[in-house]
């Protein structure tokens, strides 16, 4: 968000500074196409006239959708419709955005004093998300022609009129078939539509809280013999929730910790639920991880449109075998194969020698 306000800044040739608070609400808007939402901003401590609003699609810079100016809007070009500034008052201000596809994205206000070369102060943004909304598409009817068999009107030959009546009933049979074959098609493509709205209809258009789950460190990564360092790592996966209005963070024992923690840029949406998911990964030291008294905590912290809602996992240290111990017990099993290894050709040996000495001793006949 400092990067992006910085560009804006450079493009208005005005300096930044946080001297002036700017309100700005709500944070989050989620709606389906077709409606309108608002947006305001407040000037706590200024009375500036020169107010603007500006739009950031995601991947995108900042672009200027209008300015109100001494409470006259004005809009740049490609924004004249589908958007309102409004306000009478000089510390509060009003974008209405008419809701549909292609208008997700962060919208900030700005406000400065005059022109050029004077500071110039920002809202927090408001991030909109069009809901999405699975519609079940109408079948494509085709009407099929007649034969030119069934439309012909010449006159049939006597010879000739049971072979025509015989292919003229092909014809209609073929017909028939192909139409009952068509009209299965399209009842199945209907009725499969209409299965997957009703079954993705409630998690398309309506909040869904995520699912939570930790993923414990894998025995390859605690014993591997290459291994040279002594952390190891935990994966927590959220799932299943809608829309992406998601943060995660993570605790130790009750602490929360900040360092060794990696989380996704943005969450991933499967694009046949619609839903979205997300992971972050900490590492830890193997020590705490064997010891059952420590205990690892991710949180979720989701927001539904008009509240933050937390949904926590938490998952305790397990003792692990130590990997010498289990190295010990492989060298133990070795010798042992290999001392009765010794004792048999030992036994052979000494078996083979007696053999030898008693058939000396036999009498020679």
């Amino acid at each position: 968000m400092d990067v992006l306000l910085l560009f804006t800044l450079l493009c208005l040739k005005a300096d930044f500074s946080d001297g002036v608070l700017i309100t700005q609400w709500p944070k989050y808007i989620s709606r389906l196409s077709g409606s309108s939402v608002e947006m305001h901003c407040y000037q706590n401590d200024t009375e500036y006239n020169y107010k603007y609003w500006y739009r950031q699609i995601k991947g995108e810079g900042p672009v200027l959708i209008g300015s109100n100016d001494f409470n006259s809007p004005s809009y740049e070009k490609g924004f004249e419709k589908g958007f309102t500034i409004s306000g009478t008052e000089t510390k509060k201000w009003t974008l209405k955005v008419d809701v549909k596809k292609g208008t997700d994205a962060v919208y900030l206000c700005a406000a400065i004093v005059c022109c050029a070369n004077y500071q110039a102060y920002f809202g927090n943004g408001t991030k909109l998300t069009v809901l999405e909304l699975d519609h079940t598409k109408e079948p494509d009817v085709e009407i099929l022609k007649p034969s030119e068999i069934e439309t012909g009107c010449d006159e049939y030959e006597p010879e000739s009129y049971v072979n025509s009546a015989q292919w003229m009933k092909l014809a209609y049979g073929v017909f028939i078939a192909k139409s009952g074959l068509y009209g299965l098609v399209v009842l199945v493509y209907v009725m499969r539509k209409i299965f997957l709205t009703f079954r993705f209809h409630s998690q398309a258009a309506e909040i869904t809280l995520p699912k939570v789950k930790i993923l414990p460190p894998s025995p390859n990564e605690l014993c591997s013999e290459n291994k040279t360092e002594k952390w190891s790592t935990l994966v927590c996966v959220a799932t299943g929730f809608y829309p992406d209005h998601v943060s995660v963070s993570w605790k130790v024992n009750g602490e929360e910790r900040q360092d060794r923690v990696s989380t996704d840029a943005s969450a991933r949406q499967d694009k046949t639920t619609l839903m979205y998911r997300i992971s972050s990964r900490m590492k830890i030291d193997d020590m705490d991880w064997i010891d059952p008294k420590n205990n690892f905590t991710c949180t979720v912290h989701f927001f539904n449109g008009k509240q933050y809602v937390t949904v926590a996992n938490t998952i305790n240290g397990q003792k692990v075998k130590p990997k010498g111990l289990k190295l010990l017990g492989f060298g133990y099993i070795l010798f042992l194969s290999k001392s009765l290894l010794y004792a048999l050709v030992v036994a052979g040996v000494v078996c083979k020698l007696k053999f030898s000495a008693k058939k000396k001793q036999l009498p020679e006949d």
